[in-house]
């Protein structure tokens, strides 16, 4: 039975007209003329129902088009949402009409209430004129530009946004509608400035190496004949004692210049297989002596720490400055935190780190809470004779000399600071493997012969090799 009413219309009207005609023919007179009409009727019938087979025809192709225009938009929608950038639709003016769930998240605004606010509600204020501008000339080229601006989230925090946003035309070529797409750039963009700040420093340092050493040969030849004149029998009192202070300020000179070939890396080392817990713990009272009573000293070391490969007297002097830099950050007193412990890097985290490396390592952290070091400051403070300290009170050398050793041991070094809070130094260096590799080189003595040797001696600079001879 068919169930669509104009069918069930057409059937009892078919219905009618059988029955008309049975009546027709209790009138012969007028049964010609019924039953043109009668003939008429049904041809009309027909038309009808052919128009409502083609209606019904329409319908379902209608309904097939629409369920797939619908299963389109679910899969727009799907990738839309699921897509790893914010992405944005607007009408020309920037007032959004749509947003996925990553530009909510970047945002920390649900998507729904994104949902008629301008897009520049959201850049940083100071950046707003000039974004303004840019997307008045989007508006009147039409190209797609690339913008890298500050967006505000809801909290009031900002961070650096690359901005990819394409205009899109209606039939007469005008510009119906903007399309944007947001990557945050945070973390890129401070891996690629502690990138730059690595490789300063590697142009310092080669620069500072240099210069050590061409520095060192003049201190040689100072340093040895202002010696050979102290050593003189008969030389006059005031004599000797101005060259007592030639040979002490030599001394002085060298042990900068020793820093700075540290810093460069081209000291020479002495690295042996040590436990760092050990090293810390036979320096523990020095460094108490060197903070003072106003500042507590606390070492905390995780058990079972894997060795590393390095220069104890190295290691020593990384602790020793590292103190110092605290305990003149502390003048009214505090407390000096320095923990080390096992850290295992995956494959992800040297993304996050440019100078890090997947693997086994030790981590140092020395913590204070002194006055911690301005922003502006970062940056600077790994740089050879950078330093905020009075005259007379410091050199600068003191973290150049850190980040040098540690470097020379295939390390890193991270710094954290807040003004008012205190510093935090991280150093990461290489584990050399279990505890049970630990074993010290024995050395034998032996009779050393000679008497009558020639030595040979090579060296490049002449009042160096005059000063030997």
């Amino acid at each position: 039975m068919n169930d669509d009413p104009l069918e069930r219309q057409i059937e009892a009207a078919r219905q009618r007209l059988t029955s008309l005609k049975q009546r027709a023919d209790a009138f012969p007179q007028e049964q010609a003329l019924l039953e043109d009409i009668l003939a008429a009727l049904n041809t009309s019938l027909e038309e009808l129902h052919a128009a409502t087979e083609a209606l019904r025809q329409q319908n379902e192709q209608l309904t097939a088009v629409r369920q797939q225009v619908e299963a389109e938009r679910h899969r727009y929608m799907e990738l839309f949402d699921q897509a790893p950038d914010g992405c944005l639709v607007t009408d020309p003016d920037g007032v959004i009409q749509e947003a996925n769930l990553a530009a909510g998240a970047l945002l920390e605004i649900p998507t729904n209430e994104l949902v008629g606010q301008p897009v520049v509600s959201f850049v940083a204020q100071e950046d707003r004129p000039a974004f303004h501008r840019r997307l008045i000339r989007l508006q009147q080229l039409l190209r797609t530009q690339n913008w890298e601006v500050r967006l505000q989230r809801r909290n009031g925090l900002t961070f650096s946004a690359v901005i990819d946003v394409a205009g899109t035309r209606d039939r007469a070529s005008k510009l119906a509608g903007l399309r944007w797409i947001i990557r945050d750039v945070t973390e890129r963009r401070s891996l690629e400035a502690r990138l730059l700040q690595s490789q300063k420093l590697e142009s310092i340092g080669q620069l500072a190496g240099g210069v050590a050493h061409d520095f060192n040969n003049i201190l040689t030849v100072i340093q040895g004949h202002a010696s050979l004149l102290e050593a003189k029998q008969g030389l006059p009192p005031n004599l000797a004692s101005h060259a007592n202070q030639i040979v002490l300020a030599a001394e002085r000179a060298a042990n900068l210049t020793r820093q700075l070939l540290t810093f460069s890396r081209r000291q020479v080392i002495h690295p042996k297989n040590l436990d760092l817990s050990e090293v810390i713990g036979n320096m523990t009272k020095m460094l108490q002596r060197i903070l003072g009573e106003d500042i507590s000293l606390q070492v905390n070391f995780t058990s079972n720490l894997p060795l590393i490969y390095a220069d104890a007297g190295m290691l020593e002097q990384v602790l020793l400055n590292l103190a110092v830099n605290s305990r003149d950050s502390m003048p009214k007193g505090g407390r000096l935190m320095i923990n080390v412990s096992t850290v295992t890097m995956d494959t992800t985290y040297p993304g996050e780190e440019p100078e890090a490396a997947s693997g086994e390592w030790v981590r140092l952290r020395v913590i204070d809470t002194g006055c911690g070091i301005p922003p502006e400051h970062l940056p600077h403070i790994f740089e050879p004779f950078f330093t905020t300290k009075d005259v007379g009170k410091g050199t600068g050398l003191g973290l150049a000399t850190v980040y040098g050793i540690v470097k020379q041991h295939q390390g890193w070094i991270t710094v954290a600071s807040e003004a008012g809070k205190g510093t935090t130094f991280q150093i990461f260096l290489p584990s050399a493997g279990k505890r049970d590799a630990l074993t010290e080189a024995t050395s034998s003595e032996q009779e050393v012969r000679g008497g009558a040797e020639t030595i040979l001696l090579v060296e490049d600079e002449p009042d160096v090799r005059e000063l030997a001879r």
